[in-house]
């Protein structure tokens, strides 16, 4: 019972090879001849010059090839040190290196202070370049007020560095929100003790329950500076022949058909 059987000599381009088989119950074995191949039998690339590499048949025919570089690791040139790339073909292994020459201008790095007005950069032979400060905008950091000085903070937007200038206090009073002092007015105050104090700014008001007949109506009232709050009455409507509320503070005359204000108010919802 034969196995799929085994290559045991490889066939080549100039003498054929062997096959050989095991019967898996007995263990026997059997040879059989594999002819040889028509192409040739070329071994593993290997160098040949700094250019090329090359593989060898059996029958001594020679192949070859550029080499295949594959870039493995690239230093930059700098205005002091040489640029260096190293190289190796993907096929035979062969190593390359390339020199990048020096540059001719320095090379420098980051910018960085140097003193409150300049900052610097360095290159690598020691070479140093001065500039001034290029500020953006500033910031006010702190707001001036009525009894006291502001900072306003800068930055460089090249190198980090910041400076702080003072930002003038105010000529007039900084006064905080309006609040109620009573039903009748309200105050702001500023940071120096000093009160100004107005009469509420009520607006128009808002119809909370609507008179009718025999009850009274509310109407509610805001100051649109504080939010103080107040309510007043509406007075109880006649029956016939006077304006009466409607809902959205609207003062309508009643008819002279002897309707009544609730007769007038139920077909209005409607």
């Amino acid at each position: 019972a034969w196995d799929n059987g085994v290559i045991t000599t490889a066939p080549t381009h100039l003498a054929d090879g062997q096959i050989t088989y095991t019967c898996t119950d007995c263990g026997e074995t059997k040879f059989e001849t594999v002819a040889k191949t028509t192409e040739h039998t070329y071994g593993e690339w290997g160098k040949h010059n700094a250019d090329k590499h090359a593989k060898v048949c059996a029958c001594g025919d020679v192949v070859y090839a550029n080499h295949a570089w594959n870039q493995l690791v690239s230093l930059p040139a700098s205005h002091t040190e040489y640029g260096v790339a190293y190289y190796a073909c993907t096929d035979c292994g062969e190593i390359k290196i390339e020199v990048a020459d020096l540059l001719a201008d320095h090379t420098y790095g980051e910018w960085g202070q140097h003193n409150a007005d300049k900052h610097a950069k360095v290159c690598a032979c020691g070479d140093v370049v001065y500039a001034d400060h290029a500020w953006d905008n500033g910031v006010i950091t702190t707001a001036p007020t009525h009894l006291a000085d502001g900072q306003k903070t800068y930055t460089c937007t090249d190198c980090g560095e910041t400076k702080i200038e003072t930002v003038a206090k105010t000529t007039e009073h900084t006064y905080g929100e309006w609040i109620s002092v009573d039903g009748n007015e309200h105050k702001h105050i500023c940071s120096c003790g000093d009160e100004v104090k107005e009469a509420h700014a009520w607006n128009e008001g808002e119809i909370i329950s609507a008179p009718t007949a025999k009850d009274e109506g509310t109407k509610l009232y805001r100051c649109e500076a504080c939010d103080e709050l107040k309510l007043e009455a509406i007075p109880v409507l006649e029956e016939e022949g006077c304006g009466a509320y409607l809902g959205g503070g609207v003062s309508v005359i009643l008819l002279a058909a002897g309707l009544s204000a609730v007769t007038l108010r139920k077909k209005k919802r409607k």
